[in-house]
């Protein structure tokens, strides 16, 4: 089979199997001229010490040929272009933001382009909120991402969901997220704590602090009440 009529990641298989260097940046074209080249060039096979030189015809001899040192393989960290698993992952990112993303396989979508009774069709990404209803939709492709920006979510039970309109007008779901609870920039309504609230004037605090005593501009009514006020742990807000 000629290497053209591989897929990209059948290719790249087989760079990764020659120990070819930067093929996780290479385009498909790049990698097949990388193992072509590869299986052009002369191949020294050892173990541990060599054991054979397939030279170019030069007459040269085990004696003279310096051991080339075998480079530790480099660690694979490139990521796929697709998983090929149905997936729609909502992520709360602050009280307003979310992101979505997503990707349909193959299979579903010839499963669904058959439903449709067309040629194709074309996902659209609807977000939605408890309480809320529709927040927002935008017409996507079968794989991607997407961030949504909206305050109406702040606090609420939020979803997402892919979806097509069929021959009938209808909506037709493909992918629906798990719902996830965004974050609030809000104070807690469920607060379980009393706290003091006083609406007297601060002439009755005055006169309550002081315990009848009116010696305001006594200081040795200050020395006492200072000292009392000094012996407390004050806490704010508590009651």
């Amino acid at each position: 089979m000629k290497m053209k009529n591989l897929t990209k990641v059948e290719v790249y298989e087989i760079a990764k199997k020659m120990g070819i260097k930067g093929r996780s940046k290479m385009t498909k074209r790049e990698l097949i001229q990388a193992v072509e080249k590869n299986k052009s060039d002369n191949v020294i096979k050892t173990s541990g010490a060599v054991t054979e030189y397939i030279g170019s015809g030069s007459g040269e001899t085990l004696d003279s040929f310096t051991p080339a040192v075998k480079e530790e393989a480099a660690v694979d960290i490139s990521l796929p272009e697709r998983y090929g698993i149905d997936t729609l992952v909502l992520l709360p990112i602050d009280p307003a933001n979310a992101y979505a993303f997503w990707e349909i396989t193959t299979n579903t979508v010839s499963k669904f382009t058959e439903l449709a009774d067309s040629g194709s069709i074309r996902p659209v990404l609807t977000f939605f909120a408890d309480y809320r209803g529709k927040l927002a939709f935008s017409p996507v492709d079968f794989l991607g991402s997407y961030y949504v920006y909206d305050k109406r979510m702040d606090g609420n039970t939020v979803w997402a969901e892919l979806s097509f309109i069929d021959k009938n007008g209808k909506s037709v779901k493909l992918l629906v997220s798990e719902k996830v609870q965004m974050p609030s920039d809000r104070v807690s309504e469920e607060d379980p704590h009393e706290y003091l609230r006083v609406s007297e004037t601060s002439k009755k605090l005055i006169e309550y602090a002081s315990a009848g005593e009116i010696i305001y501009n006594s200081n040795e009514y200050l020395h006492r009440k200072m000292k009392m006020f000094n012996s407390y742990d004050i806490h704010e807000g508590g009651s």
